[in-house]
Formats: structure tokens, sequence, C-alpha cells
């Protein structure tokens, strides 16, 4: 049996800002973004939280990244 769970990280999430300047020796806590606005990295991303339906009826879970969505 399979339960999957959908989690959308957007870079709306780690601040609205597309000057890079903005990000430009300054930490944010909810993520960072960097190389040219090619890397992202999310903080405290709470997984427990959003596998509320299944956390504590599952010891492993697998978590694969599905799709990387992006714009020009």
């Amino acid at each position: 049996m399979t339960k999957n769970i959908s989690l959308s990280l957007k870079i709306i999430q780690i601040n609205t800002s597309r000057i890079f300047a903005d990000y430009l020796g300054t930490t944010i806590s909810t993520g960072q973004i960097a190389n040219n606005w090619t890397s992202y990295t999310w903080y405290n991303v709470n997984l427990r939280n959003l596998l509320v339906p299944i956390y504590n009826k599952y010891n492993k879970f697998n978590i694969s990244l599905n799709n990387v969505i992006t714009s020009s």
C-alpha cells in the first residue's frame, strides 16, 4: 500500500523580492536563494506537520523529488 502526500515549495515563500542585492549578506529564516537565482534552500520545513495523517503510523518514509518547475 502506498500513501502519497504532496509538498510545493515556492521561492516566493523565501522572499518576494527579485532583486539579488536584497539577499546579499543577509540570512533569511525561511530559506536561501543563491548562485544567481539557480540554487534554492528552504529551512525548517516541518515534515512532521506535513505527514500528520501517516506520521505515527509508519517508522520509515521514502521522500522523492517528482517535479521541478521553473519559469523565465
